[in-house]
C-alpha cells in the first residue's frame, strides 16, 4: 500500500493479516473476490473478539483493496551486485541476522549507472552472438488455425524477458514474415531486418550471404523477437 504501519486502515491492516496463509490464492489483482472474501473473514474476527466496532466493520466491508504497483524506477535489477552485498553481510554477521535481523542495507549501487551498464552489456552480447550467425528457431509448432495456443505452450527462456516469442506464420521471400505474437496480434520482419543471419558452420564460420527469407526462416519456427522503432532499423539491434 506504500504506507507506514501508522497510516493503514482498517480494511487493509485487515487484508494484510489475512495474508500469509495464502498469499497467491488471496491475491488483491488476480484473485481480486478472494482477496476480498479473506479480509471480510478477518473483519469479522476482529469485530467478534471487539477489535473494531460494528461501524468500523460496515464501513470497512464496503472498501475496495486498492494496492500501490511498485514504480519501474524504483526497482533496480542487480542480482549480481545484490548477492555480493548478501554474501559479505552473511559472512560478517550469519544467515539468521541477514534474514531474521531485519536490516536495512545501503549500498553504493547507482540506479542510474547500472541500468546503462546492463544495457550496454546487453548490446555487446546481442551484437556478439550476431557476429556468430544465425543457429536457428528455437522451437518448431504445427502452422495451423490454433498456432497461438500451440505458441503459449513453449516456454520463455530464461534470461531473456525483453524478448517474446513469436511464430512464423507465413513467408514472402522478397517481402518478409509475417508472425504471430504471444498476445495474438501479428507483425512483419522485413527481409532488411534478415541479412545478418548468416547459417552458422562448423569451424567458426559463416555461411552465404541472405537474400530471401527462407533462406534464414521457415513456417512453423518459433523465434524470439523484440520491436524495433523505425530509427533502429538496420542497427545492431
Amino acid at each position: 500500500f506504500n504506507k507506514s504501519l501508522e497510516e493503514l486502515t482498517i480494511s487493509e491492516v485487515s487484508f494484510l493479516a489475512g495474508l500469509p496463509k495464502a498469499p497467491n490464492a488471496y491475491h488483491p489483482l488476480r484473485n481480486a473476490d478472494a482477496a476480498i472474501g479473506r479480509r471480510n473473514y478477518v473483519l469479522k474476527r476482529m469485530l467478534e473478539d471487539g477489535y473494531i466496532s460494528d461501524d468500523e466493520f460496515a464501513a470497512a466491508r464496503q472498501l475496495r483493496i486498492e494496492v500501490k504497483g511498485r514504480n519501474r524506477d524504483e526497482f533496480v535489477e542487480a542480482p549480481f551486485f545484490a548477492e555480493e552485498v548478501r554474501r559479505e553481510i552473511s559472512e560478517k554477521y550469519g544467515e539468521d541476522v541477514l534474514y531474521r535481523g531485519g536490516l536495512s542495507v545501503r549500498t553504493t549501487l547507482d540506479p542510474r549507472l547500472q541500468k546503462f551498464g546492463a544495457q550496454a552489456l546487453r548490446g555487446g552480447l546481442i551484437s556478439y552472438d550476431r557476429r556468430h550467425g544465425w543457429r536457428g528457431p528455437i522451437a518448431q509448432i504445427k502452422p495451423t488455425v490454433d498456432w497461438l495456443q500451440e505458441l503459449m505452450r513453449i516456454p520463455l527462456p530464461t534470461a531473456m524477458p525483453d524478448w517474446g516469442l513469436a511464430a512464423v506464420l507465413e513467408i514472402d521471400d522478397a517481402s518478409g514474415a509475417i508472425i504471430g505474437l504471444t498476445d495474438g496480434k501479428k507483425g512483419h520482419i522485413p527481409l532488411s531486418d534478415l541479412t545478418w543471419a548468416r547459417a552458422w558452420r562448423d569451424g567458426q564460420k559463416l555461411g552465404p550471404e541472405v537474400n530471401k527469407v527462407s533462406e534464414v526462416l521457415t513456417v512453423g519456427d518459433v523465434i524470439l523477437v523484440e520491436e524495433l522503432l523505425s530509427e533502429d532499423r538496420n542497427t545492431e539491434k
